[in-house]
């Protein structure tokens, strides 16, 4: 997403800085998912990391269907809008939130 926000087309300043924006929060909100899933994980155990974490997501089963379901459809159209970033950034923020 962040690759794809960058080639987006803009007419203003403000569209660059709305891009800019969101790429930003992009960033924060990879990081705090990831801060949710060691949360989640008490004791990692290197061996089992990919259960614990095929667990977490099975407690988010309908928020990260939803973002999968935008990322193919982001891909299926090839070319990333403003508004695509917009929705696509607000269903990651629903991951965290969840």
């Amino acid at each position: 997403l962040r690759t794809m926000a960058y080639k987006i087309e803009t007419e203003s300043d403000w569209e660059k800085r709305a891009i800019r924006s969101i790429v930003e929060d992009l960033y924060s909100q990879q990081t705090m998912v990831t801060q949710k899933m060691i949360e989640h994980l008490p004791k990692i155990d290197i061996n089992k990391l990919s259960d614990a974490i095929e667990d977490w997501q099975k407690t988010r089963t309908n928020v990260f269907k939803t973002f999968n379901d935008l990322m193919q459809d982001i891909q299926r159209h090839k070319k990333l809008d403003l508004s695509m970033l917009t929705v696509a950034n607000r269903a990651l923020r629903n991951i965290i939130i969840s």
